[in-house]
């Protein structure tokens, strides 16, 4: 009787108490999800495009507003970002879901996302997701549900339950998954993407002829990049077939050389930046990479804004390449 007891106690307490995120992110994610990007926040904030594309730009003004709303920085204690699609159906949002780990003071940012809300003229409430504290719009089913003193999950309701569950459970996880062999690939960036590519995806592909026929043995794609500090990548495509794999890298060479024999190319950064992209294919996998410093990004960040000046700006610019 005592055993029971005590068992019934241990159980109680391990599925009422809090749950927390799992250290390991990819396990904080539901396990029929298609896609994941996660962001390391600091490096992402440090790095040079967010100071030219984003500050540089003043496309920070939201950010900036909302702390002087709150009286605090809401997102200074974030560290990491994880956004996901679960299902296949393609640009399906309402199947997207986000988690946000760091140091949060829950009652503070409730109440800086209430107030931010009723100057758009919107309303939020408190509410609860899976006995958890969460905020809800006063329509549609949205939430921000707190996860610990170190997590908020974001999405629409059936999502963030399915993802709490995963959580509490520590079982059932993307981590587990096929999607969770094709991270580890690139684990360790400060950007890293994994998508596996359902068929009704690439159906979606607006490509035609002999492209179209490789890329329908495409079946996932892995995007792992540095951003802190200039910018470095490795994209791996995972094919079903070593000859599709060979035939796409192929087709990727022949882009960057057609660039690269465009007239005046060879003067601008562009060049530079493309002699220093390297494509191999190995088995089913092609691997495109490169290396830029912060002195060649700034080079070519200064190149595009020139471009957009111009009559037809940068898209102009790629179409005459093309």
């Amino acid at each position: 009787m005592l055993l029971l007891v005590v068992g019934v106690g241990v159980a109680a307490y391990a599925f009422l108490r809090p749950p927390e995120l799992h250290e390991a992110p990819l396990a904080n994610v539901p396990g029929n999800a298609s896609a994941v990007l996660m962001v390391d926040v600091p490096a992402v904030r440090e790095s040079t495009l967010w100071r030219r594309l984003v500050v540089g730009a003043g496309r920070d003004r939201g950010l900036r507003r909302l702390e002087e709303q709150c009286g605090f920085d809401p997102t200074a204690g974030l560290e990491q970002l994880t956004v996901f699609v679960t299902g296949d159906e393609p640009f399906a949002l309402d199947h997207v879901g986000a988690i946000l780990s760091g140091t949060f003071q829950h009652e503070a940012l409730g109440d800086c996302l209430g107030e931010a809300a009723e100057t758009t003229g919107s309303r939020l409430r408190r509410t609860e997701v899976s006995g958890l504290p969460a905020i809800a719009g006063v329509r549609g089913d949205s939430r921000a549900v707190f996860v610990g003193r170190r997590g908020v999950v974001f999405g629409p309701e059936p999502t963030a339950v399915q993802t709490i569950a995963t959580i509490r459970d520590g079982s059932g996880s993307a981590s587990e998954t096929a999607l969770g062999l094709i991270f580890r690939d690139v684990a360790g960036r400060d950007l890293t993407l994994a998508a596996r590519i359902p068929p009704r995806w690439r159906d979606q592909l607006e490509v035609d002829g002999e492209l179209a026929q490789i890329l329908a043995h495409l079946e996932a794609v892995a995007l792992g990049a540095r951003i802190r500090r200039g910018l470095s990548a490795s994209l791996r495509l995972l094919t079903d077939d070593p000859a599709a794999a060979d035939a796409l890298a192929g087709i990727v060479r022949e882009r960057l050389d057609a660039v690269l024999d465009t007239p005046m190319i060879g003067f601008t950064p562009v060049a530079g930046a493309l002699r220093r992209v390297e494509v191999a294919s190995e088995g089913t996998v092609v691997t495109v990479a490169f290396d830029w410093s912060d002195e060649r990004l700034d080079e070519l960040l200064d190149f595009a804004a020139d471009l957009e000046g111009r009559p037809g700006g940068l898209a102009g610019a790629l179409d005459r390449v093309r």
